[in-house]
């Protein structure tokens, strides 16, 4: 999909499709503000991805959050505006960075901390060391345990599975 194909492919969600939304996040991240990410009154959009049921909903004009098959995740713009910071966040260092914000999962070697608990395929949000900007949101391969022993003995392998990044189409586009 292009970035034309995603501006003509934009509808507004209805007040009941937004209650729904609303919803769902608030079960899924409870210490977050909804509301305040998705203000009441505000235009919200959704983009079809045409693949089953997956779409990108967004307010004023930037890509806020996806949903695939309901399990709806925050994007970096989202991060960026301060929300998830409940959310637990794997941290990597500055080599990891440029393959990270090309899309590469983060490997083990990469991990400089773990900040928070989360179990295995949990939501991970990868941040920089030095400043602890959003990279990427991903879900973890295993527990914030396990991969803290990976780190803690060199181990290799993957850790995080990337699912948007500040690389990607829908960073670099504003709806």
């Amino acid at each position: 999909m292009s970035v034309k194909d995603l501006k003509k492919a934009r509808h507004a969600v209805s007040s009941k499709g937004l209650k729904i939304l609303r919803k769902r996040i608030k079960e899924l991240y409870p210490k977050e503000d909804v509301e305040g990410l998705i203000p009441k009154g505000v235009l919200v959009e959704k983009i079809h991805l045409g693949r089953g049921d997956q779409e990108v909903f967004v307010v004023r004009q930037k890509v806020r959050f996806f949903n695939f098959s309901g399990d709806v995740f925050p994007s970096i713009y989202a991060l960026l505006d301060g929300w998830g910071k409940s959310l637990p966040r794997v941290v990597v260092d500055m080599g990891a960075v440029p393959h990270v914000v090309n899309g590469a999962d983060v490997m083990a070697p990469g991990v400089v901390r773990i900040e928070g608990e989360f179990m295995e395929g949990s939501l991970v949000v990868v941040v920089d060391e030095n400043h602890g900007q959003p990279l990427a949101v991903g879900t973890s391969v295993f527990s914030a345990e396990i991969i803290e022993k990976m780190v803690k003995n060199k181990d290799k392998g993957r850790v995080v599975i990337i699912l948007h990044h500040t690389g990607d189409l829908f960073f670099k586009t504003t709806c």
